[in-house]
């Protein structure tokens, strides 16, 4: 119930700053998975689900920050990106322009990366 009243905020102060609601963009598809539990144990990992990276487009800021195709993306700006969703709602305005970091999970390994969003036209 916070997190929906924080975005509602958020939406408002963008619409009247702006004129519209922005949003911060990496250049990623991808979809929501469950990671096995373990890899939850072996990576001491506390949240079972993420974002699958799917495709990086070519030039985009995840292609900068060295993501790929195949990357399973755990969290951004330390936070858990527990789907597509989530990861939705952390890419908001304030993001634009910021480096954010980013964990991800290359095969067995934990990768750390700074990612820059920029604004979703």
């Amino acid at each position: 119930m916070l997190l929906e009243i924080a975005l509602v905020r958020v939406v408002i102060s963008d619409l009247i700053r702006f004129g519209r609601m922005r949003r911060g963009y990496i250049g990623v598809a991808g979809a929501d998975i469950r990671l096995p539990r373990r890899a939850l144990s072996k990576l001491n990992l506390d949240e079972d689900r993420a974002v699958h990276v799917i495709e990086v487009e070519s030039n985009s800021p995840a292609a900068k920050a060295g993501l790929r195709a195949g990357d399973v993306l755990l969290t951004l700006r330390r936070r858990t990106t527990s789907g597509v969703a989530t990861l939705m709602k952390l890419l908001d305005g304030e993001t634009i322009g910021v480096p954010c970091e980013i964990e991800v999970l290359r095969g067995s390994q934990i990768i750390t990366a700074t990612v820059t969003p920029s604004e979703l036209r």
